[in-house]
This record gives structure tokens, sequence and C-alpha cells, in this order.
């Protein structure tokens, strides 16, 4: 089944998202560039990130990013600014819940505002593919609408209403929370309420025992990394900088020896 972050019209989504929210970095963004050093965060993935505000401010501090979006106009538009300002930043055309990258290649996952665009039966199978993506204890920086305070939220989002089911549902992708789940209120749109956290990467396969920050109590998650066997996965061919590619699939066994991100064909 093919799943879009954007309903209607590529042009008029990736619009909309570009004069509501600008090229303005988001928190996690933010966030993402006071933690982390570029010179030793390796690779950090955008995913759905509409026009590429994130990645393409992170470029601009010198991180590896990488922009995967559905939305080929917003596509267009990253590649554009990219091309104008003279960034090297990956772009690449695909959707959760199957991600064109090789497993433990990311060390940073930037998820802003992109789980409540996936229909909910969909939402665990992406968190799960981000964890395959992510190396050993990497970090996720997640964020979904929860509600909107006083109003109806449309149709065509799936929201994540409660905190302790956004925490549960990374949870059991294999990722444990880093720091206490916030609410958060947009910017612009003070009644939009959303959820954000940012958790690690669990590699362990044997039970795990953690404190849940955001309750105290402690939860036992029983995590089999059998997600991470080595399946049917997409491949890149990516010869240069600011394009943006189509995967063609296949089979190959060392993938996770190899040291870039893509499957080079």
């Amino acid at each position: 089944m093919k799943i879009g972050y954007i309903r209607g019209l590529e042009e008029d989504g990736a619009k909309f998202w570009l004069s509501r929210v600008g090229w303005e970095p988001s928190e996690a963004a933010e966030r993402i560039a006071q933690e982390k050093d570029p010179e030793e965060a390796g690779y950090v993935a955008d995913i759905g990130g509409g026009h590429g505000r994130d990645a393409l401010w992170l470029a601009e501090r010198h991180f590896r990013s990488i922009l995967i979006e559905p939305n080929k106009y917003s596509l267009r538009l990253a590649r554009e600014r990219a091309k104008n300002k003279r960034l090297n930043v990956g772009l690449i055309n695909a959707t959760l819940p199957h991600l064109p990258l090789c497993s433990e290649t990311m060390d940073v996952a930037d998820l802003y505002w992109t789980l409540h665009q996936i229909p909910d039966e969909y939402k665990p199978e992406s968190l799960k593919e981000i964890h395959r993506v992510l190396k050993p204890n990497g970090t996720l920086y997640s964020a979904s609408f929860g509600y909107w305070e006083g109003q109806e939220t449309p149709k065509n989002i799936h929201p994540i209403v409660g905190k302790q089911a956004f925490l549960d549902l990374h949870v059991s992708a294999g990722f444990k929370p880093r720091c206490e789940i916030k609410k958060r209120s947009d910017r612009t749109r003070s009644f939009e309420k959303f959820w954000y956290g940012i958790f690690q990467k669990i590699c362990l396969e044997k039970d795990l025992l953690f404190a849940d920050d955001s309750s105290g109590r402690p939860i036992t998650l029983k995590y089999n990394n059998s997600y991470n066997h080595y399946r049917k996965i997409f491949f890149l061919r990516l010869n240069l900088p600011n394009k943006s590619f189509k995967a063609n699939t296949g089979d190959r066994d060392d993938l996770h020896q190899r040291r870039k991100p893509y499957a080079i064909s």
C-alpha cells in the first residue's frame, strides 16, 4: 500500500507547508545541533521532512543530512535551495514504512511531525523500520500531533491522542525514552498540541528493564532484534549531491558491512 504524508496535490501540499513553517528549523533540528558534533555525528536522516527545512539547516552546519520525503515537489524545493546555497545534502524520494537505507547506517533520525501522517496500522512497522536503519544506540527525535484543543482534528491525519500511547508506540518498536515526553503547542497555532520525545535505540536481545520517565513506573520490555534480519530492501545509485533518486529493489547479504548508508547497485 502506498502511503503519503500529504493528501491532495503534491504541489499544493508542498507550498502549504513551505508557507506555514518556512525554512526555520524544528525543535528537533535545533536540539540535534546542540547535542551533536557534526564531525562525529555521522548521518542524520530527516524522515518525512517536507521541503527539507531541517535537513538543509543541519547541512549548513556541516552535518551529513539526508532528506527522505514522498512528495516530489517538496524535494524539488529542497533541491533548488540546496543548489542555491551550495549545500551537500542527500535527497531521497521514499516513504515509511520502507526506507531505502542499509541497516544500522544512520546515527540520528529526525521524525518531526511525520508520525501522525501515517495510518495507525502502519505506525509500529514504520518505527521498527527507523530502528533498523539506526546504528546501535542511535538517537530518534520524534514529534507527533496529539489533539487540537477546542477544535476538531482534520480527518486526513492520524494523531496519537495520549502521552502514554505515544511512549508505548516507541517502546514497542525497540526504543527507550531518553527524557520525559513533553507536550508542545505549535508556535503559530497554539491550539495544535503535539508530543515530543527523544529516544535511544535498544539493541539487546533480552528482557530490558528501565524507568518510564513520564510516570516513574518500571517497564519490562521483551524485545527481539530479529527485525534486523537481512531481507529484501531498496538499492540506490547516488553519484551527485543535491539530486533526488528513485530506488530499485534487489537482494544483498553484505549491506550491513558497507560504510555508506546507500546500497550501490
